[in-house]
């Protein structure tokens, strides 16, 4: 028997884990749909965006949110800063 890794976070249903991980980029959605900026939420949790011709990749929503939803106190660093291009 196979079992995927979205299988191992704990009891509950593969499907409900793997819905959670994807609802957590919700808010950083929003902020990119605000931004005009164009992304893709790839199966199975993983956000790709577009920025100045180059694209992002996030697999944790708090890398995502880090790098578009800084505090109030910082500007927003440098899309390329923590996070992976894809050529």
């Amino acid at each position: 028997m196979l079992i995927a890794p979205d299988q191992i976070d704990g009891p509950e249903q593969p499907s409900v884990a793997l819905e959670k991980k994807r609802r957590a980029f919700d808010p950083v959605k929003r902020k990119l749909r605000e931004l005009k900026l164009p992304y893709v939420l790839s199966y199975p949790h993983t956000l790709c965006v577009e920025v100045d011709s180059k694209k992002l990749q996030f697999s944790d929503h708090k890398a995502a949110e880090a790098e578009f939803m800084p505090s109030r106190n910082s500007s927003m660093s440098s899309p390329a800063s923590t996070n992976s291009l894809i050529d």
